[in-house]
C-alpha cells in the first residue's frame, strides 16, 4: 500500500471463504495493475509461483469443531493444510479469511476461542510461517470519533488475548480527515489502519489509506494529500487555458473561472 516495507519475501498460502475464484482473479488484476503503474513490476515477477490462493466457498473448512462429548478440538483439515504446505517452497505467510468460517464451537466462548488459537499456533509452529486471520468487528464498534481497541473484535475476548498482533481497520476520525484535507462526506474513501495490540514492538502511528479505483488501498499523508490537491488545481487551470480560442489575461481567468463558486472551485 505504498507504506509498509517487505520484511522477508517468500510464498503465501491464502484460504478465502467469502470470495469465489472469479472475484479473487478480479481483485488480483486490480492490485497488480495499480502496483505496475506505481513502478513495482519488478517485485511482481514470479508471483504466480509464490502466491497460492484457494476459494473455499461451499466447503467444510472448520479447523476446530465440537465433538460428541461437547469438547472443541482440531479437525483433520489442519493436517490437510500441513500436507499442502510441504509442497510450497519458502512459505512465509498463511492467511485465513475470515476466522468465523474456520472455527467451530460458540463464538462467544473463551474456551472455544482458545482451542482455535491453539490450532493456529500449531500451523505456525509446524510450518514456520506467520499465520494471519481476518476477523469481523462487532456492531457499533466504530463511530466517527471512537478510538479503536482490542474490544472491537466480534465474539470472545480470548481470541484477541491469544494473538500476538492486532490491526483494526475503520473509519477516520474527524481529526484524521482534517489532517489530509478531506471532508466528512468523503469519509467513505478512506480507511484508518490502527495497530491495537503488538507484543513484540512499539505501537506504530495509524496509517491512513485511500480507496482508489476498484477499491485499491494506498497510504496517504497530509503532504501527499496537499500535493494531489495542488496537482488537481494545476490540471484544472491548464484545461481552462487549453479550451480558450486565444490567450486570456490573469484577471479574466480569475473573474470568469475563479472563486469557490466557479468551475474550478478555487479561490481567486
Amino acid at each position: 500500500a505504498d507504506h509498509w516495507e517487505i520484511g522477508e519475501p517468500g510464498s503465501a498460502l491464502v484460504f478465502s471463504a467469502e470470495d469465489d475464484e472469479d472475484e479473487i482473479h478480479r481483485r488480483l488484476k486490480r492490485i497488480t495493475d495499480h502496483l505496475t503503474i506505481e513502478g513495482h513490476a519488478q517485485e511482481l515477477q514470479g508471483i504466480q509461483n509464490r502466491l497460492h490462493i484457494f476459494s473455499t466457498i461451499g466447503k467444510d473448512t472448520l479447523l476446530t469443531k465440537r465433538d460428541t462429548s461437547g469438547e472443541v478440538s482440531s479437525t483433520g483439515i489442519v493436517q490437510r493444510i500441513l500436507l499442502m504446505t510441504e509442497k510450497i517452497n519458502d512459505l512465509k505467510l498463511i492467511i485465513i479469511d475470515p476466522a468465523s468460517r474456520f472455527r467451530g464451537g460458540e463464538e462467544n466462548s473463551n474456551e472455544d476461542a482458545t482451542r482455535f488459537v491453539e490450532t493456529l499456533e500449531t500451523l505456525a509452529k509446524q510450518t514456520g510461517a506467520t499465520v494471519m486471520i481476518a476477523h469481523h468487528t462487532n456492531k457499533g464498534s466504530y463511530s466517527q470519533d471512537h478510538e479503536p481497541g482490542q474490544g472491537a473484535s466480534r465474539g470472545a475476548s480470548a481470541l484477541t488475548d491469544g494473538l500476538r498482533w492486532l490491526m483494526n481497520l475503520g473509519r477516520l476520525t474527524t481529526a484524521q480527515l482534517a489532517s489530509i484535507g478531506a471532508s466528512k462526506d468523503k469519509s467513505g474513501q478512506y480507511v484508518a489502519a490502527t495497530v491495537t495490540k503488538t507484543n513484540y514492538s512499539a505501537f506504530p502511528a495509524p496509517v491512513l489509506l485511500e480507496r482508489l479505483d476498484g477499491g485499491y488501498l494506498t497510504a496517504i499523508s497530509a503532504a501527499q494529500s496537499q500535493q494531489r490537491t495542488q496537482t488537481k488545481a494545476i490540471l484544472g487551470v491548464l484545461r481552462v487555458l487549453a479550451a480558450q480560442p486565444k490567450p486570456i489575461t490573469t484577471r479574466r481567468l480569475e473573474e470568469d473561472h475563479g472563486g469557490v463558486g466557479g468551475a474550478l472551485k478555487l479561490p481567486k
